[in-house]
């Protein structure tokens, strides 16, 4: 299951994909890039990853500089 939060980009407000770890990552890649912009998707992934990923996110985040490290 898919866990969702509500983000807010000026004064709309919107569903966030994030990612557990339950589901592919190539679904939720997907989805996530259908759902934010893709001037944001670097920025909000943040916000996307929950529990173990995003502290992995946390740690290797300085050297995935952009998103097309990222989706590698």
């Amino acid at each position: 299951m898919m866990i969702r939060s509500l983000w807010c980009i000026t004064n709309e407000a919107r569903e966030l994909p994030t990612y557990d770890g339950v589901i592919g990552v190539d679904e939720f890649l997907v989805e996530f890039e259908s759902a934010v912009s893709e001037q944001q998707w670097y920025s909000v992934m943040d916000w996307a990853l929950r529990a173990t990923l995003a502290r992995w996110w946390k740690t290797h985040q300085k050297n995935i500089v952009n998103w097309r490290k990222c989706r590698k």
